[in-house]
């Protein structure tokens, strides 16, 4: 079997999770329900293992304005959502840093296997399973794979888009990054750098899709 087939299996794995009923889009409502009741008030995007996760979801044209790249020392409450994943190197790291997050009260989203020694040592908040067997991930005759990277980034962006969309089904509009190579993007940005997660009500009418469209695309 070729190398770019057995990519494509392990990228095949992904379809089922991403189906329209699928946990990923009812767990986005979830949490579209804490936010816009102001249980939950900022967002966060960690990267334990150092494989840029976080810079993948922050400052990113198209993407939510108001998610945080976390770092050591945290300073969160039961108000604030982590978002991380598991990418099957320094676990011990990923397993201490998770479990401060838990401990100081703050609502830890994880992507990761649920074969994972990191999904097993630690009990999230909340969880999606990336499907894949193991982490990180090694096709026949040993070769590496990193597809673990960018599965869990394509489920984060497919978690946010659930969630920025159950959102606006409340009423609530998120702030998205604007591309700073458009005219106006760059001033967009700074309009809206300490704006928080929503603009104002009423300040836009939009009209949302189905729950877990995003997830089809």
């Amino acid at each position: 079997m070729s190398y770019l087939r057995e990519i494509q299996q392990y990228i095949c794995q992904y379809i089922e999770l991403a189906e329209a009923n699928s946990q990923l889009h009812m767990k986005a409502s979830t949490l579209a329900d804490q936010f816009v009741t102001g249980a939950l008030k900022r967002v966060w995007a960690i990267d334990a293992a150092s494989t840029g996760f976080a810079q993948e979801l922050t400052n990113r044209a198209g993407g939510l304005a108001g998610i945080t790249p976390l770092r050591r020392p945290f300073n969160l409450s039961k108000e604030d959502l982590v978002i991380a994943a598991d990418h099957g190197i320094d676990s011990d790291l990923q397993i201490s840093a998770y479990n401060d997050i838990l401990n100081s009260g703050a609502t830890l989203l994880l992507i990761a296997s649920k074969n994972s020694t990191v999904y097993q040592s630690v009990n999230p908040s909340l969880f999606l399973d990336n499907a894949l067997n193991e982490t990180p991930v090694y096709l026949s005759n040993n070769r590496f794979c990193p597809i673990d990277t960018t599965l869990n980034i394509a489920i984060a962006w497919c978690f946010i888009a659930e969630w920025i969309n159950a959102c606006v089904i409340r009423g609530c509009v998120p702030v998205i990054n604007a591309s700073t190579f458009q005219q106006g993007g760059t001033e967009r940005v700074a309009l809206y750098n300490s704006h928080g997660l929503f603009h104002n009500q009423g300040a836009f009418d939009v009209t949302p899709l189905s729950p877990g469209i995003y997830c089809g695309l």
